[in-house]
């Protein structure tokens, strides 16, 4: 996995120095809407993303990681659209490795069909699609993470029709890695809107993915293991007003894996499954209270794991912002674990 140089990302940030600079050089006194008017345009746009995150187990354990400060995002993302309805994106996060996300460049026909090509981020499920700054809570749902939360190299079209939106997309099917097996792993997405039954819009939609392809993941237990064909199949809802959100997902896979540590039984098969429910009301311009239902299993383990997540979000200013979370992980058999956990961000 070739990750980008650290050289590389100093460029960038030096460059947006020396950019800031020249604008304290034009005035002694510039304003932040200065610097923003310096680096944002339609044809040359740079946003940065930070987030500081501190968790807390009531026990003595790694639950949600346990006790322990964290930096899970520290992004730089350089966009543009230039003529000809052509638009680029280089997106790096320097606080993880590979530190490239998304490299791709792309063609706009109009709303009803957008294509891009190189790395990029799938919109498949309704839990994974909104990016970190916008999201709801600390973490997205178990299931998203453990079938569809990665990015993902190849092309993709997809556009608005009227009150349906599409999104198909071909792909490696090996994350961010080349295609050692020479298959391809498609995506789909097909959602309906309906509008002018309830004060705000209602969303129903059904996904899709199959193919091969070796991608590595990690076990629960903390074991590697690579997934070389898988198929997902989901379904979501979403009721969106001024005020208040619902949201419901479920998901489904089959994937075929090998655990190259074990000797006796390295190749195996199983179902995965797994939903999510979460709900939201604006309180007033500056705080929002969230909950979150989730619950996931596999195909003939009779212990059902649930989690429920209390949360809220507090917008301090349009660029800085805070999360509270308190989650509390149930299964059928086993302890009960409960933790909390605090995030502070700040987006330009």
């Amino acid at each position: 996995m070739k990750v980008i140089p650290w050289t590389s990302m100093r460029f960038g940030l030096v460059s947006i120095l020396l950019l800031t600079t020249s604008l304290n050089a034009q005035d002694n006194t510039p304003s932040f809407d200065d610097l923003k008017n310096g680096i944002k345009s339609d044809y040359f746009n740079v946003s940065m993303l930070l987030q500081s995150n501190f968790r807390y187990s009531f026990e003595d354990d790694d639950f949600q990681g346990g006790r322990t400060f964290q930096v899970p995002n520290a992004r730089l993302d350089i966009k543009g659209n230039v003529e000809g309805g052509y638009f680029y994106r280089a997106f790096f996060n320097v606080a993880r490795e590979p530190n490239l996300l998304d490299a791709y460049v792309g063609y706009k026909y109009d709303n009803r069909l957008i294509i891009t090509a190189g790395r990029q981020k799938p919109s498949q499920t309704i839990d994974f699609i909104p990016p970190p700054d916008d999201y709801d809570f600390l973490d997205r749902a178990r299931i998203t993470r453990r079938l569809v939360a990665f990015r993902e190299t190849g092309v993709s079209a997809k556009g608005t029709l009227g009150n349906f939106f599409y999104y198909v997309g071909l792909f490696n099917g090996s994350g961010t890695n080349n295609n050692p097996l020479n298959k391809f792993y498609g995506i789909g997405r097909l959602q309906y809107s309906i509008k002018n039954v309830i004060p705000g819009e209602i969303v129903l939609g059904v996904s899709g993915s199959q193919g091969e392809g070796w991608v590595n993941r990690v076990a629960p237990s903390g074991f590697d293991y690579l997934v070389y064909d898988r198929e997902i199949l989901g379904m979501d809802m979403q009721i969106l007003t001024d005020k208040w959100f619902f949201k419901s997902e479920y998901l489904h896979s089959w994937q075929k894996y090998l655990f190259p540590e074990s000797p006796t039984f390295p190749l195996r098969e199983h179902e995965l499954f797994g939903y999510h429910l979460s709900a939201g009301y604006l309180l007033s311009e500056k705080l929002q209270l969230l909950g979150r239902i989730q619950g996931w299993n596999r195909e003939n383990d009779y212990n059902d794991i649930y989690q429920t997540t209390l949360g809220m979000k507090y917008f301090a200013t349009p660029n800085v912002s805070f999360r509270l979370n308190l989650d509390i992980y149930k299964p059928d058999f086993g302890d009960r674990k409960m933790g909390v956990g605090a995030m502070m961000q700040f987006k330009f």
